[in-house]
């Protein structure tokens, strides 16, 4: 008998995390869907709050993921990639963690980083023809036409409707 009380005392925490978890996600994006600067700040405010609340490694590396995500809109690349790298140092299955790292390392020029970071949210989403396209332009950043190529065609395999894969093909093919 006390066992199951345990237990569902466990559960109802458990819940209970997960209800706040939610709560504090859904005001940071509501906070960082405003888009002014004051809007931003406020959730990375609610984001280090919820940094405080994870329990999980996954929980936390999503929650440096969304931190990060803020920093790049506020075009804060340094602390975008800080945060970026601590997500997927934490959690390297963490949903967009790569990719967002790939788009911070690219916005400071830094092709090498940037590729490194395209294969392994490639690793994650190999379906994805935006990945492809982006791998695909920072391969065309640092010349190599030939495996642009392939990845714009790739991109395009996937979704043939995709337009920027089909226009930056066409300028790699030019």
């Amino acid at each position: 008998r006390r066992q199951a009380a345990s237990k569902k005392a466990a559960l109802q925490s458990k819940s209970e995390h997960s209800e706040i978890m939610r709560a504090y996600k859904h005001i940071a994006q509501i906070q960082s869907q405003l888009g002014t600067d004051e809007r931003l700040d406020d959730a990375l405010v609610t984001f280090k709050a919820m940094r405080d609340h994870a329990k999980t490694d996954q929980e936390e590396a999503e929650v440096y993921k969304d931190i990060g995500i803020i920093y790049l809109r506020q075009g804060n690349l340094n602390a975008a990639v800080q945060a970026l790298e601590e997500a997927v140092d934490i959690y390297p299955e963490v949903r967009k963690g790569y990719s967002n790292l790939a788009i911070a390392y690219t916005r400071q020029l830094n092709h090498k980083q940037a590729l490194a970071s395209y294969e392994l949210a490639l690793d994650v989403e190999p379906e994805s023809a935006s990945l492809h396209t982006n791998y695909g332009i920072t391969l065309a950043q640092l010349q190599d036409w030939t495996h642009a190529r392939m990845a714009l065609k790739e991109a395009l395999r996937l979704d043939p409707t995709h337009a920027a894969a089909r226009a930056n093909l066409d300028k790699v093919e030019e």
